[in-house]
């Protein structure tokens, strides 16, 4: 269904019959549009910067009509004979008029409701414009009948005042004539005229005598049947001229009347122009200003579909001559569906306002937003018509308001409020009766100023807050006069929706004059006053005094001789923390509330007494005092019978919104700075290592603490002009440190400038803050040693980078602070020790098997079990990403005999993702991998000393050593996971184990179950992949091979094994038992004449006695070899 506030022409040309819904006020009148919009007001609307001013939206006088009225359509301000009004239009009132159903009426409220006496008074009275019913003539029938149908005329739907004691005009734009001859039902509507005192009472209908031309023409839509006059209507100010607007003119181009009402009711009318002006709509609005140098008012009027629908604003002369047309800027937006004239810049010249609510914001879809222009009238520029001067308006020089809102249709209602603040500049209020709070309607209120129109709302009054049921609150709006004679004008607004108009008052404005200073206005820290002194005795110390002096003056039109203000003081108030300035009596930075009634226009003045503290820290910032005020009651919740009261008589004052309250003046303190005051320094900052050679920073390694020098300097020339360098106050150096690093302390300041250094961490960075002296003097050098340690760097980057900046709170020269930032960048690498050794603990050291062992395993192919277990550390502090261990496993002879079995899969223990890989080498393959001594074959460094274990009770130099050849042999590659770093501890160490058994055939077809023999397996260990992306340090130890070796020895039957231990007990018991039986057998001896015996003589010649063998004789061969396995 089309919103548009009035239908396309075509629609309206069909139809007939009792005006057969040719709705000519669209908007106004068409109830399905209306509800439209109320159901789709848009509930969150946009931030608005509102703060209240003088309407008081407290206390309104609310006045409401009979359900259905349409009571508040329209409103109107009038005063006449001393009485103050509000002219409120019902055009569906049902009236006193006979035989007339809903004709409408104009009623007159009262604003000082006590002001009524007697039984029969009422607060709303209707203005007695027309009584009669409708006018009837003899038909050629012979009976009478109607020539006119006031049924649903819609009488008060305009209603306009010329202000006091002026006129009233109300119209019925759906007024009908049927014409004399009683063949015709034509809408032209028509107007009344209450003159001053409204007793007397005249109609203007201008199109209801040109039907009675056309005698044989029934619908006169292409003339002046359908103009329907009094749509809109506007009232010279003395009264003297009026002018009706008729928007169905002539196919709807629409048509403007003037009425000279001292010239005898002279009319001048707008012709007819060509069909391209069909359905424009022509006097849809109108108001009066003055636009020429004629001193004769001029006419504004709205054409809202002219320029193809971008909606025209046409400025008429007193004859009806266009001055200017000025057009809207976007198709359907509805420019000139208001018009209003005011001043608003304070130039003497009337300025034009022009509403647009159906205006969209096409860019978020925001429709109905609405909007109002403000056109300027200027001096400069003039053009002529027909001999007369003729100002021109800015059209570069215009403000525009926007909508707060979608669907609020902002810029329905516009109305001038004269001065409503008393700021010697008039206001504005415009309407958007489907905005607000939920969408009950709501009036922006904005205040003129010398540049034009302040386009921050000053005020924002809302429908909800007036009552709960009121609804399209804004639909209507008239302001301009004081009717309540506190020397503020007042607002109507009407709710036609509510049945309701509501008087909004202006509360009178306090203007307050204060004024703030101190004595002296320059603070000079290094002296003391004697008088003034803080502490306890005997400790009181002098400190530096100032006077605070305060003085408060108040004035305004329509305000109480006496009033009650709350005044308070704030000192240093920039400051939260940290405050330098403090009240002398009560040694606080702040001054208790002082309450006061103050009288009008007297100066009233305050004077105390406040100190600085010494060795304050900021020197440089001035030290402001504020000062604010409060008038006491201003924003009190008023209850129903306080408001009642209001209502009754005045009402409470309030401060001038544009006139802050709250002073501030500041102390400047006295610094080594020049005429100027200003401190210029040039600030400087160096770091170094103290160690410049010492190693990288090694990932991993902790608790070596790192040592920076940093130096600090004042004493450059400045860039601009080549100075010196002057103080530099609260010199701050900002040193952020790395990820990993830790702050230990400085050490070595010099003392000639103040120096401490704090840690902070601010979110995920960390600093460390030095405050440097306060102030830094010029010509000043610091330098001092910073101590960080490594903690837990995470080797993401190759460089720790320590970032230094040094400030002050007076600024340096822009070309100056190059130098106040510096990097220091330490390197940072990667380093690890991979070491592997034998695990004794757990490996097989030796076995015994020998002759008698053959027929221990005899039958199991096999004989005792052999176990060797290497363990794998990373003694660096760097983590090992992986790293590989090559293991040669004797499971073969010299001539591919099987001699150590592997029993199962070698396993990797104590490492995540370790795993072996396990390779038989034979002649056949053994050329793709050759086994040597000393494993020429890896390109890495071997570690000069072997680690070889041997706890033997007895070392044979001639012992065989079995191991792998170059030819026979088990090659195990085991892939080990990450290692931590610094694993000292061995049970940390990654383990590699390998079971096997003897191969007894082997040991007896090579005749070793005689002999004593070593069987040995080599392991050699190497980093594969360091885990970060840096640099290694010490490339060469990092990567180096570590070899071990584990050796089991095999024991024959010519060595003895080896016993076990016998524990001590047992060994002296033994003793004990030894010395015990000696002494009872030598005892025995001596009783039987054991040493009491003859000796045998020496013998005469030496005996020798024959050797053994033979030189160069071969021992007997033993048999073992040569006998069969059994």
């Amino acid at each position: 269904m089309d919103s548009s506030p009035v239908m396309d022409s075509r629609i309206l040309s069909k139809c007939s019959g009792c005006f057969r819904e040719r709705r000519m006020l669209g908007l106004r009148i068409n109830p399905i549009t209306v509800t439209l919009a109320i159901c789709f007001i848009f509930l969150c609307f946009r931030h608005q910067p509102v703060s209240a001013f003088n309407l008081d939206i407290k206390t309104p006088l609310t006045q409401r009509g009979n359900r259905g009225d349409m009571f508040g359509y329209s409103v109107a301000q009038h005063i006449d004979q001393g009485n103050s009004w509000m002219v409120v239009g019902a055009p569906r009132a049902q009236t006193g008029q006979p035989d007339i159903i809903r004709g409408g009426a104009v009623l007159r409220c009262k604003i000082n409701p006590h002001n009524l006496t007697g039984a029969s008074a009422q607060f709303c009275q209707i203005i007695p414009f027309d009584a009669r019913g409708n006018e009837q003539r003899l038909s050629p029938g012979g009976n009478y009948q109607p020539i006119e149908d006031k049924n649903n005329q819609w009488f008060g739907a305009t209603v306009v005042s010329s202000g006091e004691s002026g006129h009233i005009l109300a119209c019925a734009p759906r007024y009908v004539y049927l014409s004399t001859q009683l063949n015709k039902r034509e809408p032209v509507g028509t107007c009344y005229l209450a003159r001053s005192g409204s007793t007397r009472f005249e109609e203007f209908s201008p199109c209801r005598g040109n039907v009675d031309l056309l005698r044989e023409t029934v619908d006169q839509y292409h003339k002046s049947g359908y103009c329907q006059a009094g749509f809109s209507v506007a009232m010279a100010a003395n009264g003297s001229r009026i002018l009706i607007g008729a928007p169905g003119a002539f196919y709807w181009q629409g048509q403007v009347y003037n009425y000279w009402l001292d010239l005898n009711n002279n009319k001048l009318s707008t012709r007819e122009e060509g069909a391209t002006e069909d359905n424009k709509y022509r006097g849809y609005s109108s108001a009066v200003g003055n636009f020429d140098d004629d001193k004769m008012e001029d006419y504004v009027v709205g054409i809202p579909r002219a320029e193809g629908l971008m909606g025209m604003v046409q400025i008429y002369n007193q004859n009806l001559q266009p001055i200017k047309n000025i057009t809207g800027k976007q198709i359907g937006a509805y420019f000139g569906y208001a018009v209003a004239v005011e001043d608003l810049n304070g130039d003497q010249l009337d300025d034009i306002i022009v509403g647009a609510p159906m205006h969209s914001d096409k860019d978020s879809s925001s429709y109905d937003t609405g909007r109002v222009y403000i056109y300027y009238q200027d001096f400069r520029g003039v053009f002529e018509s027909e001999g007369a001067d003729l100002r021109k308006f800015r059209q570069k020089k215009k403000d525009i308001l926007e909508g707060y809102e979608p669907k609020s249709r902002f810029g329905s209602a516009i109305s001038g409020l004269g001065d409503i603040n008393l700021d010697t500049y008039k206001d504005l209020a415009v309407g958007a009766p489907y905005g607000g709070v939920e969408g009950r309607g709501v009036v922006y209120i904005y205040v003129g100023s010398m540049e034009g129109i302040i386009t921050d709302v000053s005020q924002v009054l809302q429908g909800k807050d007036i009552g709960y049921q009121l609804s399209t609150f804004g639909f209507s709006i008239s302001g301009g006069h004081d009717l309540d004679k506190n020397g503020y004008p007042d607002l109507v607004v009407g709710a036609y929706q509510a049945d309701t108009a509501v008087f909004i008052k202006s509360r009178p404005i306090v203007r307050v004059a204060p004024s703030l200073r101190l004595e002296p206005d320059i603070i000079k820290l290094e002296e003391k006053n004697k008088n003034c002194k803080i502490g306890e005795d005997p400790y009181k110390i002098n400190v530096p005094c100032l006077m605070v002096r305060t003085c408060v003056e108040y004035s305004g039109v329509g305000v109480s001789n006496e009033l009650e203000f709350d005044f308070f003081w704030t000192l240093d108030a920039k400051k939260n923390i940290s405050k330098r300035m403090f009240q002398y009596i009560t040694q606080q930075p702040e001054v208790s509330e002082l309450n006061l009634r103050l009288q009008k226009e007297k100066i009233f003045c305050y004077d105390f007494i406040v100190y600085i503290l010494n060795n304050i820290r900021d020197k440089l910032t001035p030290i402001d005092v504020s000062f604010s005020y409060r008038l006491v009651g201003e924003n009190e919740v008023v209850g129903r019978k306080k408001r009642q009261a209001i209502n009754l008589g005045t009402i409470p004052p309030i401060l001038d919104k544009y006139i802050p309250s709250t002073v501030t003046v500041e102390g400047k303190i006295s610094k080594n700075c020049g005429k100027d005051e200003q401190c210029i320094p040039e600030l400087s900052v160096l770091a170094e290592r103290v160690e410049p050679f010492a190693k990288p920073i090694e990932v991993g390694s902790s608790n070596e603490e790192i040592e920076i020098s940093i130096t600090v300097r004042n004493d450059g020339k400045l860039a601009k002009d080549g100075q010196l360098a002057e103080d530099a106050y609260e010199t701050m150096l900002y040193v952020e440190l790395p990820e990993g690093v830790l702050y230990s302390g400085i050490t070595n300041a010099n003392a000639a400038v103040a120096l401490t250094c704090n840690y902070v961490t601010l979110n995920v960075s960390r600093f460390v803050i030095c405050d440097i002296g306060n102030p830094m003097p010029a010509l000043a050098k610091t330098y001092f040693t910073l101590l960080v340690t490594p903690h837990n760097i995470d080797g993401q980057s190759d460089k720790l980078t320590f970032k230094l900046n040094v400030n002050s709170s007076n600024p340096e020269m822009p070309g100056d602070t190059w130098n106040n930032y510096f990097p220091l960048e330490i390197p940072v690498r990667q380093h690890a020790v991979l070491e592997i050794s034998p695990n004794l603990a757990s490996s097989t050291e030796q076995v015994i098997y020998n002759t008698s062992g053959v027929s221990l395993y005899k039958g199991t192919g096999f004989g005792p079990e052999i176990t060797h277990e290497y363990r794998v550390r990373n003694l660096g502090p760097t983590p090992v990403k992986s790293s590989i261990i090559n293991i040669y496993w004797p499971s073969f002879d010299d001539q591919g005999n099987h001699l150590l079995k592997i029993d199962e899969d070698p396993k990797v223990l104590n490492n995540e993702g370790g795993y072996c890989e396990t390779l038989l080498l034979s002649p056949e393959n053994s050329t793709d991998f050759t086994y040597q001594e000393g494993n020429s074959k890896i390109n890495v460094l071997l570690q000069t000393k072997s680690k070889r274990h041997s706890r033997q009770r007895r070392e044979v130099s001639n012992i065989k050593n079995v191991k792998c050849n170059n030819q026979y042999c088990t090659f195990i590659k085991c892939f080990l996971g990450p290692l931590p770093g610094h694993m000292v501890d061995s049970r940390d160490a990654a383990v590699i184990k390998i079971k096997s058994h003897i191969w007894t055939n082997t040991l007896v077809l090579r005749g070793l179950t005689s002999e004593p023999f070593n069987l040995k397996s080599q392991a050699f260990a190497q980093v594969r992949a360091m885990p970060f992306n840096i640099p290694v340090d010490n490339f060469n130890e990092t990567y180096m091979v570590s070899r071990a070796e584990v050796s089991t020895y095999v024991n024959a039957e010519r060595l003895s094994p080896k016993t076990k231990g016998v524990e001590i007990w047992k060994i002296a018991l033994a003793i004990v038992g030894g010395l015990l039986l000696l002494l009872i057998i030598i005892l025995v001896l001596w009783v039987c004449g054991f040493f009491r015996r003859k000796r045998r003589p020496p013998p005469t010649e030496p005996t020798y006695n024959k050797p053994l063998m033979k030189n160069g004789q071969q021992p007997p061969k033993s048999s073992l070899a040569n006998r069969p396995y059994e």
